[in-house]
């Protein structure tokens, strides 16, 4: 089965940045590798500095692991993984036993896949400093693009497992074919690659939606109708739920996180350092907030966790918000205004919140209130976690 990645993430390669290994998130070992990774703590294949008390004790063994887990690595007091050698920003199990023998959360690390039944749409989370900097490209367009074996020979892609799941829901209660999704999202692509505001880009796309979500089996083939669409291509808004507010956006995100994890509350008067730190700004920035946006587009798993079409704008919706309400709160704290610097940054706190804490099933049945009643979901769906949030 082909794994397919979006064109600005197909030549990503780690530059080892460190966030991933420096977050303070619990990364389960898997049992066979917990195993091999002791054998070669004790005939010294491997080792790990012990610069102060307590470093010697690597794994913690919790009472609720997983299935197929073997312990947990141990974090210091900065958040850094035991293995991490800060200094040199290397893995000392990577460099010790090579890249195999790490966990499948740190070797998927920053992919996020949907695994559907033709293809695997590989997206790259944000919070990763090296993707986010692949937002500020300039002379390449979004688009979905055969994975280069760099990207994904060397690990088992996992994610969200489609592959018997119905096809995506049009509008709740119908559905829509996957060859007609699949199309739609390359409309997503094509009208985020558009030299416009990252608003308007949304709206266009919002407005061609909503003109798709009213087909009915009677008019005829879903696929003609898109076809038609796509020829006349509204540049309107299409009524939809409406502009949606980016501090709501980001508490309807933060909503979603379990407990415990949620980030921490926003400072006072952020809408006075979005008016006058980020919005005169703003314009400038439109390429890379649309590149972002597309990130979301690809392969978003709201076309089956959520309850249509109109779900998936509304979760783009969503991260343009959060990404607006982060770099409100960065130029606040900077005290300067929004620069890419600070951008990127709301980039990665963006991509956190969305893609790393909150529970994708609880997002997306909140973002889904945007299709109006509630109904029963089709499309029974199991999802595996190792790239939303390493455990």
């Amino acid at each position: 089965m082909p794994a397919v990645c979006l064109s600005l993430h197909a030549d990503f390669v780690c530059r080892r940045s460190g966030p991933c290994c420096t977050s303070g998130w619990p990364i389960h070992v898997e049992s066979d590798r917990w195993t091999a990774w002791r054998e070669a703590l004790a005939a010294g294949r491997l080792s790990v500095r012990a610069d102060k008390p307590g470093d010697d004790i690597l794994f913690v063994v919790p009472p609720d692991l997983p299935p197929g887990a073997g312990a947990v690595l141990r974090t210091r007091a900065s958040g850094a993984c035991v293995f991490y050698r800060e200094n040199e920003g290397l893995c000392a199990v990577q460099c010790g036993l090579g890249h195999p023998a790490l966990p499948a959360a740190c070797q998927h690390f920053p992919r996020r896949c949907l695994i559907e039944a033709d293809r695997v749409a590989v997206s790259l989370s944000h919070f990763c400093p090296t993707v986010a900097r692949l937002a500020f490209r300039t002379r390449l367009v979004p688009a979905a693009v055969l994975a280069p074996s760099a990207l994904v020979r060397h690990i088992a892609l996992e994610g969200l497992d489609a592959r018997e799941a119905l096809p995506p829901l049009l509008r709740p209660g119908v559905l829509a074919d996957r060859e007609t999704y699949r199309a739609w999202e390359a409309v997503a692509l094509d009208t985020l690659g558009l030299d416009i505001a990252p608003e308007s880009a949304l709206a266009r796309l919002s407005a061609f939606t909503e003109e798709l979500r009213t087909w009915k089996p009677a008019d005829g083939s879903l696929r003609e109708r898109f076809d038609a669409l796509v020829a006349a291509r509204p540049d309107s808004s299409g009524g939809g739920a409406g502009p949606l507010c980016p501090l709501d956006a980001y508490d309807l995100a933060r909503a979603s996180v379990p407990a415990g994890l949620a980030p921490s509350r926003l400072p006072e008067g952020l809408r006075a350092a979005d008016a006058e730190l980020v919005a005169p700004a703003w314009p400038a920035f439109s390429r890379p907030l649309r590149q972002f946006l597309a990130a979301h587009a690809f392969g978003n798993w709201c076309a089956y966790t959520g309850r249509g079409l109109r779900t998936v704008v509304r979760s783009l919706e969503v991260a343009l918000g959060v990404v607006r309400v982060e770099a409100a709160r960065a130029c606040a704290e900077a005290r300067r205004p929004l620069d890419e610097t600070l951008l990127l940054e709301a980039f990665r706190a963006a991509d956190l919140l969305l893609v790393h804490l909150a529970d994708p099933t609880v997002l997306a049945e909140k973002m889904s209130e945007v299709e109006g009643p509630s109904a029963v979901s089709l499309q029974p769906v199991a999802i595996e976690t190792p790239g939303r949030r390493p455990a």
